[in-house]
């Protein structure tokens, strides 16, 4: 069932049609807290929703999930091959400030 409602969701998210994408990963979310791909695709909606506070806290909550289910240790580091830059640009944003390259620092 939750399979059928995961797919539905990403459908719904590939057609831009994030609300309703949304609503059904936080429906899976509540059968099932630490799910995986709902997290993550989430934390995607997130971002693309402009919201990088709470991006960045789905992908915090699903680097934990990660690291603490050992149903999932293959996947431990995941996290890692995400883009770490982008990742470093909405703490920035979710933070109030103007992202800056790496090795260069923001306004004092």
């Amino acid at each position: 069932m939750r399979r059928a409602i995961l797919q539905q969701a990403l459908d719904l998210h590939q057609r831009g049609q994030l609300p309703q994408a949304q609503a059904l990963h936080e429906e899976i979310l509540g059968a099932r807290p630490r799910h995986f791909d709902a997290l993550h695709l989430l934390g995607a909606i997130a971002a693309q929703d402009n919201n990088p506070k709470k991006a960045l806290e789905l992908f915090v909550t699903l680097d934990l999930v990660l690291t603490v289910d050992t149903s999932t240790a293959h996947l431990s580091g995941a996290l890692g091959k995400v883009d770490i830059e982008s990742l470093r640009q909405l703490l920035a944003l979710a933070n109030g400030s103007k992202p800056t390259a790496l090795g260069t620092r923001g306004p004092a």
